[in-house]
């Protein structure tokens, strides 16, 4: 899709899976304008963790394949599955979106594993972490008494200019593909298939349909859900603003 084309030619809908723990971050500075695994430096919390995993669960065969992954997740590996977090993905298809957000505890995939580790270690009262990592690491322990519920972000009108592929390499007619998909009508609208897109530009919240996910059942390929969407209100600042690059 060329930037020259017009956003209302079809607005082909993206979705981004995540939670309510970051509603609040996403009403105030747009998706994509706030980055809490940076903030809250969940990839430094991640490593330091990781040898108290592999000391304390690493025998345990219940916990091999997670840990396996996890450790991809602390070194920010993208070889095969792309393990590198702390930016905006977006999905062609909800279902995807909502299959992601829905296995995840916390919305966030490294911030969920890290939280669920934590909340094992802590429940084998492991010294070194109860007491070691709380002293430096209070406001990630924070987050084990938060219950957050699932939501799916859906926004519309993007160009090839906004996007990148998930590892970011340009879109190049993969955009162009979903959006023939699309028009032709020939697939289940909300199980587009297709590549996963890294934002590149905040979107204010105007841009942006969230909606609360309500689980019927999630032990399937193609959960069943309700979506129940939530009012949004345009804070001053995003007042005629129309979104900026990330890397403007």
């Amino acid at each position: 899709m060329k930037d020259s084309d017009s956003p209302s030619d079809f607005q082909v809908p993206l979705y981004h899976g995540t939670s309510t723990l970051f509603l609040n971050g996403i009403l105030e500075h747009g998706l994509g304008g706030w980055n809490p695994i940076k903030e809250w430096r969940v990839i430094e919390f991640a490593q330091e963790l990781l040898p108290h995993i592999h000391r304390h669960l690493g025998p345990d065969d219940a916990w091999m394949q997670k840990i396996y992954s996890f450790g991809l997740m602390a070194n920010q590996v993208s070889a095969g599955l792309n393990y590198q977090h702390g930016n905006v993905y977006l999905s062609p298809s909800r279902s995807q979106a909502i299959g992601y957000t829905i296995s995840k505890r916390w919305g966030s995939e490294l911030l969920s594993y890290s939280l669920d580790f934590l909340d094992e270690l802590a429940r084998r009262n492991v010294p070194e972490v109860c007491e070691g990592l709380y002293q430096r690491w209070e406001h990630i322990f924070a987050l084990l008494q938060v219950h957050a519920a699932p939501l799916l972000v859906e926004t519309r009108g993007l160009r090839e200019a906004d996007l990148l592929l998930e590892r970011g390499e340009p879109v190049g007619d993969h955009l162009r593909g979903i959006i023939e998909m699309h028009r032709a009508g020939t697939m289940n609208p909300h199980n587009v298939g297709g590549p996963c897109f890294r934002l590149r530009t905040v979107i204010p919240p105007s841009g942006l349909r969230i909606s609360l996910i309500g689980v019927h059942d999630a032990f399937r390929f193609d959960p069943e859900y309700s979506l129940f969407e939530l009012p949004i209100q345009q804070p001053n600042r995003f007042r005629g603003i129309e979104g900026r690059r990330l890397d403007a």
